[in-house]
């Protein structure tokens, strides 16, 4: 009798086990992916930041502190920025893609890029449109 209760509950902590096993990748991504959305939204608050200097300046400024980000100018007129992008990095390893996101009241054009192994998230404004074709109206 004692031997049997010994191997049921034996196989009921492999069991367990094996059940935690296959939930741990499962709840690592979800964590990543929750991280990385975390990333995204601060990325459009910051360039929310940058279109109120714009509107204040009534032009994008060449330097502007986006930390924890990057904010890279690709095409200037003297004292303007007229194309820039705003550059995160992510945990994800995503497909690259660059497109127009209509989703949540963002409307900007993004770029994910995988450069050197790690995957980079790009918000675009000006003249740059991350490679994508023109938005549709």
């Amino acid at each position: 009798m004692e031997k049997a209760l010994r191997w049921e509950l034996q196989t009921v902590m492999c069991l367990a086990i094996l059940l935690l096993l296959s939930i741990i990748p499962s709840l690592l991504f979800a964590r990543r992916e929750a991280r990385d959305g975390a990333v995204r939204d601060q990325l459009a608050a910051t360039k929310q930041k940058l279109e109120e200097i714009n509107n204040q300046l009534k032009y994008y400024p060449l330097t502007f502190d986006a930390s924890p980000f990057e904010y890279v100018v690709t095409e200037k007129n003297f004292q303007e920025a007229l194309g820039w992008f705003l550059r995160a990095r992510l945990e994800q390893s995503l497909k690259p893609i660059s497109a127009f996101d209509y989703e949540g009241d963002r409307n900007y054009y993004f770029r994910i890029s995988q450069i050197d192994g790690q995957t980079l998230y790009d918000v675009c404004g000006g003249t740059e449109r991350c490679g994508a074709p023109p938005k549709k109206d």
